[in-house]
């Protein structure tokens, strides 16, 4: 089959999303222990997000720019899980090649971008992405499982991630905790743990474990916080 046009599963309706493109939503994220790439106990974040767009500010900003840019990248993958997923922006540049037994495909038809070829694989209470790139693959399975307050849509519990590149495999583990906050239940606790395997030839093979997690805190809900920060922009 040849290329043609972006093409995306349906996902509407199925999958729980405490909020909306045209919500104002304020939240901090306190990050503990991210002994990966600081010493400090503790890092905190502010978050604006409104009409579909989001702002991540860090309230300690004195790193070097490579470090800044990778708790930056840590920091908005959870923010990401606390808004959703924009699962369309993010295809948007592959082109769709094919659809069979509920599996999607795609492809870099530029030999531009970070993947090669992007599957997606929908099932009733997973959604797996696998990313093959010139160094390695990346697996990424969705979990979701229904909630006596979700209405009977599919809520997000937790993420595995499996990354094989080079001589590295690392493997992410994300588990999901949920709150009540005015009326909507929101993501309010994310613990991560991650375990790196490298493997070089002659050497023996290194291993860590890394445990993280990160509060979701002082959340307020369509208080018009973000609007009037983008305003002032």
């Amino acid at each position: 089959m040849g290329l043609v046009s972006v093409r995306t599963p349906d996902l509407n309706g199925r999958y729980y999303n405490p909020i909306s493109l045209q919500d104002d939503l304020y939240f901090e994220i306190e990050a503990i222990s991210m002994k990966n790439l600081l010493d400090e106990n503790i890092l905190k974040a502010k978050v604006y997000y409104w009409k579909g767009y989001y702002e991540l500010v860090i309230d300690k900003n004195n790193f070097s720019k490579e470090l800044q840019k990778k708790i930056e990248d840590q920091l908005k993958a959870k923010v990401r899980i606390v808004i959703g997923f924009d699962f369309k922006t993010w295809i948007s540049p592959y082109k769709f090649y094919e659809e069979k037994n509920n599996k999607f495909t795609y492809l870099d038809e530029t030999g531009l971008l970070e993947n090669e070829k992007i599957e997606v694989i929908i099932n009733k209470n997973k959604i797996e992405i696998i990313e093959t790139k010139s160094s390695g693959q990346v697996k990424t399975n969705y979990n979701y499982q229904e909630k006596e307050w979700s209405s009977g849509k599919q809520v997000l519990g937790g993420v595995e991630k499996s990354i094989h590149e080079y001589s590295d495999k690392i493997f992410v583990n994300t588990k999901l905790k949920y709150q009540l906050f005015d009326k909507r239940w929101f993501v309010s606790e994310i613990e991560v743990q991650t375990k790196q395997k490298i493997i070089e030839k002659l050497i023996t093979p290194i291993e860590r474990v890394i445990d993280e997690i990160f509060l979701i805190k002082n959340l307020k809900f369509n208080q018009g916080v973000s609007q009037k920060w983008f305003s002032k922009k």
